[in-house]
C-alpha cells in the first residue's frame, strides 16, 4: 500500500512539474517607474492627458511643476500624438528608453504594430527635451519627496496580491507562469494598459500600466492618496492584461483556420463595439477580446461569487460580446479536465471549432 501511495504521489509530482516546465519561476515587480512619471507629467502639464481623479499626489504635481508649463517638452507633445492618435498612451512611450538620466532608446517603435506611423526622429528630440526638463525641474528631487507614499501604495497593492494569489490564479488557469511587472500611474485615469512592443516581450511577462481610476466619492479629493489595491478592480485588470498575453498570440497563430467564423463581425457588431469602446476594432482583435473577458468572468466567477460572475457575463455581452456566456461555461469543462488540457494552448481545436461553428449559424 505504502510503494502504490508513493507512486502515486510521484506521479502527481511529475504532471505538476510538467506543467510548469516550459516557462521560467514567476517574479512579480511593483513600482512607480520614473520614466512613465515623466512621460505623464509632461503630457499632464500641457493638458494633453483625460484630467485624472483628484488626489494628493495630483496636487502636488500641479504645486511643484505648474512654473514649467511652457517647457519646450510640454510643447512638443502634441505633434508625437496627432501623428499617432495615441494621447491616453502617450506616456507608455517611455517604456522604449533606458533610465531618464539618459534617455537612450532601447526597444525600436518599430516593433509596435500601434506605433508605425511616429517620425523616429521626433520621437529623439523629444527624448532631449523629456531629459531637459527632468533635470531644469529637478525631477528627481520630486521623485525622492514622494517615495514614502510611493511605498505605501506598493506595500498595499501587494497585500492584496498575495492576500488574494491573484497571479498564482492567472497562471494556474492558463497553465503558464511569467513575470508580472505593474506600473503604477496615479495620473493615469484609464484603468489599466498592457505594455506588448512586440510577441516576444509578453511569451514570458505582463507588463502593465495600472491607474488610479477609482470613482468612490470617499477617494476623490485632493487630500486624498490614489488607490490602486480594490480587490475586484485588481483581479480584472491583472486578469484581463494577463489573459490578452495568452491569447493574442494563439489567435494569431491560427487565425487562418476561422474564416468560417469572419461572418460574426457584421457592420452592426462593429458599431456597437465602437459605441461602448472607441477604437479601431477588426476581426481578430474581437475574438481575442471576446475569449479574453470570458476567460475573466469565469475567473471571476468560480473566485468571487456566481454573482459577480454573472454581472461580469451580462456586462460583456451588453458591450458587444455576445458568446460570453456560452464560453463561461466552455472555460469551466477546460477547467475540470485540466488532466487532458494542461495549458490553454492544449484547446486551441476546440476555440476553433467554436467560433467557425457561429459563423455557420
Amino acid at each position: 500500500m505504502k510503494k502504490k501511495c508513493w507512486f502515486f504521489l510521484f506521479l502527481s509530482l511529475l504532471f505538476c512539474s510538467t506543467v510548469y516546465a516550459q516557462s521560467p519561476p514567476t517574479t512579480t515587480d511593483i513600482r512607480i517607474d520614473q520614466r512613465l512619471e515623466l512621460f505623464t507629467i509632461i503630457a499632464y502639464l500641457g493638458g494633453h492627458l483625460p484630467p485624472p481623479i483628484p488626489s494628493d499626489y495630483a496636487t502636488s504635481v500641479d504645486k511643484y511643476f505648474s512654473k514649467y508649463k511652457k517647457h519646450p517638452a510640454v510643447k512638443a507633445v502634441p505633434e508625437i500624438m496627432k501623428e499617432n492618435d495615441i494621447k491616453a498612451t502617450f506616456p507608455m512611450l517611455a517604456f522604449y528608453f533606458d533610465d531618464i538620466a539618459s534617455m537612450k532608446q532601447i526597444l525600436p517603435i518599430t516593433d509596435s504594430a500601434t506605433l508605425t506611423k511616429i517620425d523616429t526622429s521626433k520621437l529623439e528630440s523629444f527624448a532631449k527635451l523629456a531629459r531637459d526638463f527632468e533635470t531644469e525641474s529637478k525631477f528627481d528631487v520630486f521623485y525622492s519627496n514622494e517615495l514614502t507614499d510611493f511605498n505605501k501604495w506598493r506595500a498595499n497593492v501587494w497585500d492584496t496580491l498575495l492576500t488574494h494569489q491573484l497571479i498564482r490564479k492567472l497562471s494556474m488557469f492558463y497553465g503558464t507562469k511569467k513575470s508580472v511587472t505593474i506600473c503604477l500611474s496615479p495620473l493615469f485615469s484609464s484603468d489599466v494598459q498592457l505594455f506588448a512592443p512586440r510577441r516576444e516581450f509578453t511569451d514570458s511577462c505582463i507588463f502593465i500600466r495600472l491607474g488610479y481610476s477609482s470613482f468612490i466619492k470617499d477617494y476623490s479629493n485632493k487630500k486624498t492618496a490614489p488607490v490602486f489595491n480594490e480587490k475586484i478592480k485588481l483581479e480584472s485588470s491583472i486578469w484581463h492584461e494577463g489573459g490578452t498575453t495568452f491569447m493574442r498570440p494563439l489567435i494569431e497563430k491560427h487565425l487562418d483556420e476561422l474564416n468560417q467564423a469572419r461572418k460574426i463581425f457584421t457592420p452592426a457588431l462593429e458599431t456597437q463595439l465602437q459605441k461602448a469602446d472607441a477604437q479601431q476594432w477588426t476581426f481578430e482583435k474581437f475574438i481575442i477580446e471576446q475569449l479574453v473577458r470570458s476567460a475573466t468572468a469565469y475567473m471571476i466567477r468560480i473566485h468571487e461569487s456566481a454573482e459577480l460572475g454573472d454581472l461580469e457575463i451580462s456586462k460583456q455581452e451588453n458591450l458587444g460580446f455576445p458568446y460570453t456566456r456560452e464560453l463561461v461555461k466552455f472555460f469551466s469543462n477546460y477547467d475540470n479536465e485540466r488532466n487532458h488540457y494542461p495549458f490553454i494552448e492544449s484547446i486551441t481545436p476546440d476555440i476553433i471549432r467554436f467560433f467557425n461553428s457561429k459563423g455557420a449559424e
